[in-house]
């Protein structure tokens, strides 16, 4: 018998902004990149890759938006495992995520 797929259930879109901006309060975030997660993935269940894809997704539409390098997409890479902490509460959903992270970026 094969294990569950982790998944979790985000909250609603203003509980999900919070919580972002306690996690790393950057302005620049608040305004321009975490509302893009939160349109992604507020309210929606997703499975611990799907929550690495929404998340490589929004960086990849906040850079784009913003007409930011691929460097400022490097960087957002890097901390999105302290946005995965700060967002997932469920931790087989929240330790599968950050390893498949770990394990593409």
């Amino acid at each position: 018998m094969t294990e569950p797929i982790p998944s979790y259930t985000f909250p609603d879109r203003s509980t999900l902004l919070a919580r972002l901006a306690e996690a790393d309060p950057n302005p620049h975030a608040i305004e321009g990149y975490y509302p893009i997660i939160a349109e992604r993935i507020a309210g929606e269940t997703l499975t611990h890759l799907g929550v690495v894809t929404a998340l490589l997704l929004s960086i990849a539409d906040y850079v784009d938006k913003s007409g930011l390098s691929g460097t400022m997409a490097i960087q957002l890479t890097m901390t999105a495992e302290v946005l995965i902490e700060a967002v997932i509460d469920e931790p087989s959903c929240r330790e599968a995520a950050v390893a498949r992270l770990q394990e593409i970026a």
